[in-house]
């Protein structure tokens, strides 16, 4: 299994609306509990009144997301997703854009 830490971006599953609908989305790993991993989901629209961050690939610090503009770290739907649910790992981002998300 591999290991996950901080900062990663990874992809991974999330339902959001109807727990029968799943969509793989990029996230951000903040951290892991008893072999989970605490992730924020990105997308490329902002929910309108919740907290989002937006990332572009000038906040990787190495990988990165296929993004032709900006995403946004959708820090209000952050949920544990277990380890072995990872699909891959698409990069990491700079301590400033880490900082940013989770103040």
């Amino acid at each position: 299994m591999s290991s996950y830490r901080q900062r990663d971006v990874v992809l991974a599953p999330f339902s959001f609306h109807k727990r029968d609908s799943i969509k793989v989305r990029p996230a951000i790993v903040l951290g892991e509990e008893s072999g989970d991993l605490l992730l924020a989901p990105c997308s490329r629209r902002k929910a309108d009144s919740l907290p989002s961050i937006t990332i572009s690939l000038d906040d990787f610090e190495e990988g990165g997301l296929e993004l032709f503009e900006d995403s946004v770290v959708l820090v209000a739907h952050q949920a544990h997703v277990p380890k072995r649910k990872i699909i891959s790992k698409k990069g990491r981002l700079t301590m400033e854009a880490f900082e940013r998300i989770t103040r």
